[in-house]
C-alpha cells in the first residue's frame, strides 16, 4: 500500500500559477516549499528587495535584519503596543500565523501627532477580510476609539500606507519624553464558519474610520 502511494503523482498547489510540476504525494509539500511560482513574503522597506516563502521567513527577516519589534496576539483578544516615534512594528497572529504590519509616521497635516496605519501582509493565511478597533487614553479620563472594518493589505509601491486607522496627538507622541502612547488593538477575523459570531456582541467593526471620545473612564 505504502509503494503505491508514493507512485501516486499529484499537481502542485501552484498549479493554476503556471507550475507544471508532478510530485509523489509525499513529496508534494516539501515541492511547494521551494515552488518558484509560489507567492512571496515580501519585504517593504525601500530598497531591501527581500522574498521570503513562508510568513516565519520575512518576520524573522523583519525583526532581524531592520529590528523592527513583534507582538504575538490572538484574534479577538485586546492586545497593547506602544508608539513612541515614526517606526514599523510586525504583529502575528498566534491563531494563524498571519502577518499585520503597523506603522506609525509624522502626519503631515494638522493636527499634528503620529499617523498609525495597520495593514494586513499578503499572501493571506485566510481567503477572508480583518477588522481592527485601536484606542488609547488622551486628555485626561477619555479613551479615544477608532474602528476600520477592513483592513487593507500591505502594496509594497504604496509604502508607508496612505490610508490609516487613527491619529496619535503630539501631546502624547512621545516626541519630548519618550514615553510615546500605549494602543490597545484587536484585530477580527471574519471566518466563514462564523466560528467566531457570537465572540464580538456589540458589533463595533463599523463601516468608516473615525475617532469616538466615549467619555470613559480609563482607570
Amino acid at each position: 500500500m505504502e509503494r503505491a502511494v508514493r507512485s501516486i503523482l499529484v499537481d502542485c498547489r501552484y498549479a493554476e500559477e503556471g507550475c507544471t510540476e508532478k510530485t509523489a504525494y509525499c513529496n508534494k509539500s516539501e515541492h511547494e516549499k521551494v515552488c518558484p511560482l509560489a507567492p512571496r513574503f515580501l519585504c517593504p522597506e525601500p530598497g531591501c528587495g527581500f522574498a521570503g516563502l513562508q510568513g516565519e521567513e520575512l518576520l524573522d527577516h523583519l525583526t532581524g535584519n531592520h529590528r523592527w519589534p513583534s507582538t504575538t496576539f490572538w484574534y479577538y483578544a485586546a492586545f497593547d503596543i506602544c508608539v513612541a516615534q515614526p517606526g514599523t512594528q510586525v504583529l502575528q497572529s498566534a491563531n494563524d500565523g498571519q502577518l499585520f504590519l503597523v506603522n506609525a509616521r509624522q502626519a503631515a497635516a494638522p493636527p499634528a501627532g503620529l499617523v498609525v496605519s495597520i495593514v494586513c501582509v499578503p499572501p493571506h493565511q485566510k481567503p477572508t477580510g480583518f477588522g481592527c478597533r485601536v484606542s488609547f487614553s488622551c486628555f485626561g479620563r477619555h479613551r479615544s476609539t477608532w474602528t476600520l472594518d477592513d483592513l487593507p493589505s500591505l502594496r509594497i509601491s504604496d509604502w508607508p500606507p496612505a490610508e490609516y486607522v487613527c491619529v496619535v496627538p503630539k501631546a502624547l507622541d512621545g516626541a519630548g519624553d519618550g514615553a510615546g502612547a500605549v494602543l490597545t488593538v484587536t484585530i477580527v477575523c471574519a471566518l466563514p464558519d462564523d466560528v467566531y459570531e457570537d465572540d464580538d456582541p456589540d458589533g463595533y467593526i463599523s463601516s468608516d474610520s473615525e475617532s469616538d471620545e466615549d467619555g470613559s473612564d480609563s482607570s
